[in-house]
C-alpha cells in the first residue's frame, strides 16, 4: 500500500493519509528519510550588545519560488557552535512555514552556496540531503 501525507495550512500535523488505488512512477519516502531536516534560529532582539560571531541570514522573503533573492540579505550574530549547525550548503531545499499567508506555505528552492557562511532564519526550514541524488532537480 502506498502512503500519500496530507498537508493542510490549518494542521500541519494531520496523520499521513493512505491510498490503496494510488499508484506512482518513482518511490515515495518521507523527508527525513533522505534529509537532515533543521529549522532556523530567532534573530536576536535589537537593542543588546550583538553576542558571538555575525553571518548573513535568509529570511523567508529571500526564499522565492523557485529561486533565492539576495537583493536584501541581513545579518545576525550567533554563537559559533549555532553558526556550524545552520550553515546552508549547496544543494540544501529551502522552504518557508507559510511567511503569513496560507498560499506561500511550502515555497520552495535550492541554495546555490551564493554566500559563503550564510545561515536561516526560524521562518525558513532547511532540508539537507543525506545524498548528491536525493532530490531530482530541473530548470
Amino acid at each position: 500500500m502506498t502512503s500519500v501525507v496530507r498537508f493542510t495550512a490549518l494542521d500541519r500535523w494531520d496523520p499521513p493519509q493512505s491510498s490503496p488505488s494510488a499508484e506512482f512512477a518513482w518511490p515515495t519516502v518521507t523527508l527525513g528519510e533522505i534529509a537532515h531536516v533543521r529549522l532556523g534560529v530567532q534573530v536576536p532582539r535589537k537593542g543588546g550588545e550583538p553576542i558571538g560571531i555575525a553571518r548573513p541570514y535568509l529570511r523567508a522573503m529571500n526564499v522565492r519560488r523557485g529561486h533565492v533573492d539576495l537583493s536584501d540579505v541581513k545579518t545576525m550574530h550567533l554563537a559559533e557552535t549555532q553558526a556550524i549547525e545552520l550553515n546552508l550548503r549547496n544543494g540544501d531545499l529551502l522552504f518557508v512555514e507559510g511567511s503569513g499567508s496560507v498560499g506561500e506555505v511550502g515555497r520552495a528552492a535550492l541554495w546555490d552556496g551564493s554566500i559563503p557562511d550564510a545561515v536561516h532564519q526560524n521562518s525558513v526550514v532547511r532540508a539537507g540531503c543525506w545524498t548528491t541524488n536525493s532530490i531530482p532537480y530541473t530548470q
